[in-house]
C-alpha cells in the first residue's frame, strides 16, 4: 500500500486481506499516526451571548498529534482593540482551553481568539469565539391570521431580534368576556400557530410573543374570531328575520301612534281658532226691553 500526500484523516488502522479459490486471509493490523500541528475541532460553539458583568466559560478545544498542546489567548473588540488574555485554564484535558470572560462596558464585545502549537506547529487559522450582549428578545413582528374555521385559529409572525440567544415563541388565547386563558402554545422553531378545539362563532384576545434565557419581549396582542358552524348561522337568520317583523311592526305602531297625535294636535287647533258666540237674546227678553225702554221715556217727559 502506497499513500500518497498523507494527511491527518489518513491516520488510523490499517490492514491488508486477499482472497483465493481456497479462501481468505488478512494481515495483522498497522496503526498509521499522522503528527500534525494542531486545528480547530469541529462543533464548537462559537457565540457566546453574555449581559455586562455576567461571567462565562468560553472552551476553546483543538485536535493535534502530538498533544503537547500550548495555548494562548486574544481579544479584539468591535473598534480594533487588541489585548491578551493571561488568565485560562488547560489543565483539565491536553486539547481544550478554557478562559473566564466577564465583559465590564460595551468595549468588551468582540472576539476571542484562540491559538495553539504543539511540538509540530502552529495552528494556521485561530479558533475564533464571538462575545455577543445579550437581552430579552424583540417583540414578534408582522402578526397576522392566517387561517379560520369553524374550531380553529391560525397566526404567522416574522422573527425579531433574538437578543443574542437562542429564542422561543409564545401564543396564549383568551375569551373575549371573562379574559380566561384557554390555550397557550409554545413554539420552538418559527413562530407558526394553529390553536385548535375552539368554540364555533366565538371572538378571542390573542397575546404573542417570545422569550429566551434572559427574559420575555413585549406582547402582540390580536383579536379574532372563529367562523359560525351551520347551525349558528341558520339560527342566527332566523334571529335576523325574528328581528326584522318586530321592527316592522314597531315602525307601523310607532306610525300608527304619530297619526293619532296629529289628529289630535288638529282639532285642538280647530278649537282654538273659532269665536266665542253669545246667546241670541228670546222674545220675552226683547218686550220686556222695549217696556222699560218706554216707560223711561213717558217718565221723562
Amino acid at each position: 500500500l502506497l499513500l500518497h500526500n498523507v494527511s491527518r484523516y489518513h491516520r488510523g488502522m490499517y490492514q491488508c486481506q486477499a482472497f483465493n479459490a481456497q479462501g481468505k486471509g488478512k494481515s495483522e493490523e498497522v496503526v498509521l499516526r499522522i503528527q500534525y500541528a494542531p486545528v480547530c475541532s469541529e462543533k464548537q460553539r462559537q457565540s457566546y451571548g453574555v449581559a455586562k458583568n455576567e461571567e462565562i466559560d468560553v472552551s476553546c478545544s483543538v485536535d493535534s498529534d502530538p498533544q503537547d498542546i500550548v495555548f494562548w489567548w486574544i481579544f479584539n473588540n468591535t473598534v480594533a482593540e487588541t489585548r491578551t488574555i493571561k488568565t485560562f485554564d488547560n489543565n483539565l484535558m491536553k486539547n481544550r482551553s478554557i478562559v473566564k470572560f466577564a465583559p465590564e462596558t460595551q468595549m468588551d464585545y468582540g472576539a476571542l481568539y484562540c491559538f495553539a502549537k504543539n511540538s509540530v506547529g502552529t495552528i494556521n487559522e485561530p479558533c475564533i469565539f464571538h462575545i455577543v450582549p445579550t437581552g430579552p428578545p424583540e417583540s414578534l413582528q408582522n402578526c397576522s391570521i392566517m387561517n379560520q374555521t369553524f374550531n380553529s385559529l391560525s397566526f404567522l409572525c416574522e422573527v425579531g431580534d433574538d437578543g443574542g440567544m437562542k429564542q422561543t415563541f409564545h401564543l396564549e388565547v383568551y375569551s373575549m368576556r371573562k379574559e380566561l386563558l384557554l390555550a397557550n402554545i409554545t413554539q420552538y422553531e418559527s413562530p407558526n400557530f394553529t390553536v385548535r378545539n375552539l368554540p364555533a362563532g366565538t371572538a378571542f384576545v390573542i397575546a404573542i410573543y417570545s422569550s429566551n434565557n434572559k427574559g420575555r419581549s413585549s406582547t402582540v396582542v390580536l383579536t379574532a374570531a372563529t367562523l359560525y358552524s351551520t347551525a349558528m348561522q341558520i339560527e342566527e337568520k332566523n334571529r335576523s328575520i325574528i328581528g326584522i317583523v318586530l321592527l316592522v311592526s314597531l315602525a307601523a305602531v310607532g306610525t300608527l301612534a304619530l297619526l293619532a297625535a296629529a289628529a289630535l294636535v288638529t282639532v285642538f287647533k280647530n278649537k282654538a281658532r273659532s269665536p266665542t258666540r253669545e246667546a241670541a237674546p228670546t222674545g220675552h227678553e226683547m218686550i220686556h226691553k222695549t217696556s222699560n225702554s218706554q216707560k223711561t221715556t213717558f217718565e221723562n217727559g
